[in-house]
């Protein structure tokens, strides 16, 4: 099916130049679903009780992305929540790469991204993940320290937040992003 959707997006664009880069992103937030069902894939299976291992969800997301000069730590190790979160949380993850790659700790050398989580005991279990970025050159933003304007990633992270039950907090410094991500672990 995803293959499909991929395959209709890019013939819908061939041959418009201008067209491109919104296939280019179209595709890539695609390739983001795909990635949160292939991990959803390795749960007991069929009856809607899949369930997706964080580990697993981060480590799929960044890796088309890291490489020897992308410094990345990962703390946390296997924990498991219902399948119904992969899809929210892999968007927002992938959402957040792409950006620390165009715009964040992995745009210039000597980044460092740090991605932790953790279940916390807050009225109830509930999950804490905190993707931190240090870029090595103070990042360039507006008074205020907010991005400018809000695009569809602002839109598409608030939506997920609504679907995993939780909050999703983001705060900008020169230093870089630190986004924190609590829902329920049930």
């Amino acid at each position: 099916l995803f293959a499909v959707i991929l395959a209709i997006v890019k013939m819908s664009a061939r041959g418009d130049a201008a067209a491109a880069p919104a296939v280019e992103r179209i595709s890539r937030r695609i390739h983001a679903l795909v990635t949160a069902h292939d991990v959803t894939q390795g749960g007991p299976g069929g009856d809607g009780d899949e369930e997706v291992d964080i580990a697993d969800l981060v480590d799929k997301t960044l890796a088309p992305y890291r490489s020897q000069s992308e410094r990345c730590e990962l703390e946390g190790g296997s924990l498991v929540v219902p399948g119904r979160h992969a899809v929210p949380l892999g968007l927002v993850l992938h959402e957040l790469v792409t950006n620390a790659v165009k715009y964040g700790a992995w745009a210039g050398p000597d980044g460092l991204l740090t991605v932790r989580w953790s279940v916390v005991e807050d009225g109830g279990r509930c999950v804490r993940l905190v993707w931190q970025e240090r870029a090595a050159q103070p990042l360039d933003l507006p008074e205020g320290g907010q991005p400018a304007r809000e695009g569809f990633g602002s839109a598409l992270i608030r939506s997920s937040e609504r679907q995993l039950g939780g909050t999703i907090t983001r705060r900008f410094a020169p230093e870089g992003l630190l986004v924190e991500i609590a829902f329920p672990q049930g």
